[in-house]
């Protein structure tokens, strides 16, 4: 049983890394007039969306999964150069949820 949950959240935060590294995206920059001038880039957006495995399996690592995604989230916000950073958050495999939803969840955005 165990075992189970260590998958289900290892499979989670590759899920993360996943949605983090595909929405990673530089803000558009002004094209330079001549060959000499450099281009000045602003700071990047990060579109990244939580999915958080809210099943009874999840019981017992629920609000340890919670602290460690934050944790990804504060340092992803302190970055420099400073991006600007968007935060979803999804919930998927509670009883709860309906199957008109998908049975998934945006708790908060």
């Amino acid at each position: 049983m165990k075992k189970t949950r260590l998958v289900h959240l290892m499979l989670m935060l590759l899920t993360l890394s996943a949605f983090w590294c595909a929405s990673v995206t530089p803000a558009t920059a002004a094209a330079p007039e001549s060959k000499g001038e450099s281009t000045a880039v602003g700071p990047r957006t990060i579109d990244l969306a939580i999915c958080l495995d809210t099943s009874n399996s999840m019981d017992g690592l629920i609000e340890s999964a919670k602290q460690k995604l934050w944790a990804i989230v504060n340092e992803l916000a302190g970055a420099r150069p400073k991006p600007i950073l968007r935060v979803a958050l999804y919930q998927y495999g509670n009883t709860g949820l309906t199957p008109e939803s998908g049975w998934v969840q945006q708790v908060s955005d």
